[in-house]
């Protein structure tokens, strides 16, 4: 009983220690239907940024992408960071490792992937850093 109590202290520290330097926001509607909500976890450390989004309220069976837009000089433009994966339900999501890191201000969100990305068809967004 000993050892499983000191194992599971050990998985929880790990846990805690992976997500220290992270923060949870909350993504913002932006031409959605009203249904959607939404965060991203943000954690940048030395080696890597991994931003972990969770989307709800989408429509089953449509394709969503994620970017991130950094406004930062020299200008990167817009860069798709990967495809959520939507169940039956229109729950997404997506966890990406990004090994150049992200610079602020930025823009991280969700689009509909059928079309190019464009104003009119992101669905939620964050802008960082948050004013």
């Amino acid at each position: 009983m000993k050892k499983l109590i000191i194992l599971l202290i050990l998985i929880l520290g790990i846990s805690l220690v992976a997500y220290a330097g992270a923060t949870k926001y909350t993504l913002m509607e932006h031409n959605g239907t009203g249904s959607e909500t939404g965060w991203v976890i943000v954690n940048i450390n030395p080696q890597k940024t991994i931003l972990e989004f969770q989307v709800d309220g989408l429509t089953a069976g449509e394709k969503y992408r994620a970017f991130y837009w950094d406004y930062a000089l020299p200008y990167s433009g817009i860069i798709e960071i990967g495809e959520l994966k939507v169940n039956k339900f229109g729950s997404g999501h997506l966890n990406v490792h990004l090994s150049e890191g992200i610079s602020e201000p930025c823009q991280i969100g969700v689009w509909v992937s059928e079309d190019d990305i464009s104003n009119s068809n992101v669905v939620l967004y964050v802008e960082l850093p948050l004013p």
